[in-house]
């Protein structure tokens, strides 16, 4: 007879070790698993906006068409991931959620940050919307509007079907990420330091991270408002962009 005690033991400890490491990343809420997170996810996002960059790059390098063939339409889109790849999914996600997350609460003494899921849930946006971008990016003639989305460029006009649509929803997702991020860094800069002493003696870092944080407030639902207008443009008739 077969002994099938190690091949099931084996197996065991696979499925064990798998479910241990699912729960320690994916499922995590410590803050500095979360950096790490960020860290990795920014580090991929810039490998990839630096290739577009490259490409476009080489695009420019001499006169004429080179790289995209003439293919006008391809060049937007290339400089539209690239800026939004760098900006929403390198840049804030290394410098406020990466850093962020890892230095505040050991500076200001808080054992994690004040809201520890929604912590994990504003990073597991990141990665939804990075999906939702690279889709616009890929679905029929592509996002060639610029990072900013200005009409008339970006209005059924210029740019019909669903893949300005989903840029449009792609940064609605990203900007929940930080508003969220940005209400659990106020609330833990303000409520989770340690005893006896006050931001007057914490280092800058704090400092700069409240500024941020205050600033992504006021800014990202006003962006929020300014698309979700031309969405509406776009599919259901209105004029708010209408030149």
């Amino acid at each position: 007879m077969v002994d099938t005690t190690k091949h099931y033991g084996v197996v065991d400890m696979l499925l064990n070790s798998y479910y241990t490491f699912s729960d320690k990343w994916f499922g995590t809420t410590n803050h500095k698993r979360i950096a790490i997170l960020y860290l990795l996810f920014g580090t991929l996002s810039g490998v990839a906006g630096t290739t577009l960059s490259v490409m476009i790059r080489m695009e420019l390098a001499q006169p004429g068409n080179k790289l995209f063939l003439g293919n006008h339409q391809l060049y937007n889109v290339f400089v539209t991931a690239h800026a939004m790849v760098m900006i929403f999914f390198m840049v804030m996600p290394v410098m406020i959620g990466g850093f962020g997350n890892w230095i505040v609460p050991i500076l200001i003494g808080a054992p994690d940050m004040a809201f520890p899921r929604r912590n994990a849930f504003s990073f597991w946006l990141r990665p939804g919307s990075l999906y939702l971008m690279t889709s616009s990016a890929s679905i029929g003639q592509g996002i060639g509007t610029g990072w900013t989305m200005y009409p008339p460029r970006s209005s059924g006009l210029f740019h019909e079907g669903p893949a300005t649509d989903l840029g449009i929803f792609s940064r609605h997702i990203a900007g929940l990420s930080s508003i969220a991020g940005s209400i659990n860094f106020i609330v833990t800069l303000f409520n989770m330091k340690t005893r006896g002493t006050g931001l007057q003696a914490s280092p800058l870092f704090p400092w700069s991270m409240i500024v941020t944080t205050y600033l992504r407030l006021l800014s990202i639902p006003v962006l929020a408002g300014a698309i979700t207008m031309l969405r509406c443009d776009r599919n259901f008739g209105t004029n708010f962009s209408t030149p």
